[in-house]
């Protein structure tokens, strides 16, 4: 997704921040009845020497 210069953020521990301090993502899908947003909660796992991972809830998606 396209993120203009001016709104990007590259700072891990600025990262870290916003996600303890707004732990929800934002799922939004065009379906039949258009626009739906759900609001999904998201926690950061710390690994030791690494990056760290985001976990969140599976999504299933059914025809």
């Amino acid at each position: 997704m396209y993120c203009p210069a001016h709104f990007q953020e590259d700072r891990p521990a600025e990262l870290l921040r916003l996600i303890a301090q707004f732990p929800l993502g934002t799922i939004v899908r065009h379906g039949p009845d258009g626009l739906t947003a759900d609001h999904v909660p998201l926690l950061f796992q710390a690994t030791p020497g690494g990056a760290g991972k985001l976990a969140g809830f599976k999504i299933f998606a059914h025809a």
